[in-house]
Protein backbone atom coordinates (compact mmCIF):
# COMPACT_ATOMS: atom_id res chain seq x y z
CA UNK A 1 0.00 0.00 0.00
CA UNK A 2 0.79 3.28 -0.53
CA UNK A 3 1.92 5.27 2.49
CA UNK A 4 2.86 9.05 3.29
CA UNK A 5 5.23 9.77 5.77
CA UNK A 6 4.57 12.95 7.66
CA UNK A 7 6.83 15.05 10.35
CA UNK A 8 4.25 17.10 12.63
CA UNK A 9 4.97 19.09 16.43
CA UNK A 10 3.17 15.62 18.00
CA UNK A 11 6.05 13.13 15.91
CA UNK A 12 6.38 11.68 12.89
CA UNK A 13 3.77 9.57 11.37
CA UNK A 14 2.95 7.33 8.43
CA UNK A 15 -0.66 7.90 6.88
CA UNK A 16 -1.77 5.21 4.38
CA UNK A 17 -3.41 6.76 1.07
CA UNK A 18 -6.45 4.81 1.89
CA UNK A 19 -7.25 6.46 5.14
CA UNK A 20 -6.53 10.22 4.19
CA UNK A 21 -9.73 11.58 2.99
CA UNK A 22 -8.25 14.92 1.31
CA UNK A 23 -5.48 17.62 1.14
CA UNK A 24 -5.53 20.87 1.91
CA UNK A 25 -3.33 23.63 1.13
CA UNK A 26 -3.24 26.42 2.85
CA UNK A 27 -0.58 29.46 3.06
CA UNK A 28 2.49 26.83 2.78
CA UNK A 29 0.64 24.47 4.83
CA UNK A 30 -1.20 21.44 4.33
CA UNK A 31 -4.05 19.70 6.01
CA UNK A 32 -4.13 16.34 5.65
CA UNK A 33 -7.54 15.08 6.89
CA UNK A 34 -8.26 11.41 7.93
CA UNK A 35 -11.85 9.76 9.46
CA UNK A 36 -9.77 10.22 12.75
CA UNK A 37 -7.92 13.41 12.64
CA UNK A 38 -5.99 16.10 10.54
CA UNK A 39 -2.35 16.63 10.55
CA UNK A 40 -0.58 20.18 9.57
CA UNK A 41 2.64 20.14 8.26
CA UNK A 42 4.67 22.59 6.18
CA UNK A 43 4.74 21.82 2.80
CA UNK A 44 2.43 22.59 -0.69
CA UNK A 45 0.85 20.17 -2.62
CA UNK A 46 3.37 19.85 -5.32
CA UNK A 47 5.61 19.45 -2.60
CA UNK A 48 4.03 15.84 -2.18
CA UNK A 49 5.18 12.43 -3.49
CA UNK A 50 4.74 11.79 -7.09
CA UNK A 51 2.48 8.45 -6.15
CA UNK A 52 0.16 10.37 -3.77
CA UNK A 53 -0.42 13.01 -6.67
CA UNK A 54 -0.98 10.64 -9.09
CA UNK A 55 -3.43 8.62 -7.17
CA UNK A 56 -5.63 11.39 -5.71
CA UNK A 57 -7.71 13.80 -7.66
CA UNK A 58 -7.13 17.33 -7.72
CA UNK A 59 -10.64 19.13 -7.64
CA UNK A 60 -9.51 22.59 -6.70
CA UNK A 61 -6.12 24.72 -6.60
CA UNK A 62 -6.07 24.04 -3.10
CA UNK A 63 -7.62 20.17 -2.45
CA UNK A 64 -6.27 16.54 -3.34
CA UNK A 65 -9.20 14.00 -2.92
CA UNK A 66 -9.04 10.74 -2.47
CA UNK A 67 -11.18 9.19 -5.19
CA UNK A 68 -12.13 6.08 -2.32
CA UNK A 69 -13.71 8.99 -0.64
CA UNK A 70 -16.03 10.25 -2.50
CA UNK A 71 -19.48 9.44 -2.06
CA UNK A 72 -21.47 12.17 -4.13
CA UNK A 73 -19.78 14.35 -7.19
CA UNK A 74 -21.19 17.42 -8.50
CA UNK A 75 -20.56 20.25 -11.20
CA UNK A 76 -19.06 22.45 -8.11
CA UNK A 77 -18.65 20.30 -5.40
CA UNK A 78 -18.17 16.98 -4.09
CA UNK A 79 -19.55 15.29 -0.78
CA UNK A 80 -17.05 12.72 0.63
CA UNK A 81 -18.00 9.94 2.92
CA UNK A 82 -17.40 11.23 6.32
CA UNK A 83 -19.79 14.12 4.82
CA UNK A 84 -16.95 16.79 4.39
CA UNK A 85 -18.05 18.98 1.18
CA UNK A 86 -15.29 20.18 -0.87
CA UNK A 87 -15.18 22.79 -4.38
CA UNK A 88 -14.87 21.67 -7.80
CA UNK A 89 -13.34 24.46 -10.11
CA UNK A 90 -14.72 24.95 -12.84
CA UNK A 91 -11.43 24.49 -14.77
CA UNK A 92 -10.78 20.76 -13.38
CA UNK A 93 -14.15 19.71 -13.89
CA UNK A 94 -13.54 17.47 -16.52
CA UNK A 95 -11.08 16.00 -15.39
CA UNK A 96 -12.11 15.39 -11.70
CA UNK A 97 -15.11 13.74 -13.28
CA UNK A 98 -13.06 11.29 -15.47
CA UNK A 99 -10.29 10.22 -13.24
CA UNK A 100 -13.70 9.43 -10.84
CA UNK A 101 -15.66 7.62 -13.22
CA UNK A 102 -12.06 5.91 -13.92
CA UNK A 103 -11.56 5.03 -10.43
CA UNK A 104 -15.47 3.62 -10.51
CA UNK A 105 -14.76 1.13 -12.60
CA UNK A 106 -11.33 0.03 -11.15
CA UNK A 107 -13.30 -0.25 -7.81
CA UNK A 108 -16.05 -2.72 -9.69
CA UNK A 109 -13.24 -4.35 -11.52
CA UNK A 110 -12.27 -5.38 -8.16
CA UNK A 111 -15.20 -6.76 -6.12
Amino acid sequence: PITLSIQTREGAFSLSLTDILYIESHMRKLSIHTPKNTYVVSGSLSSLPQEIQQKMVQCHKSFLVNPGQISRMGREMIELEDGSRLPVSRYRYPEVMARYEAWIRHAEFLE
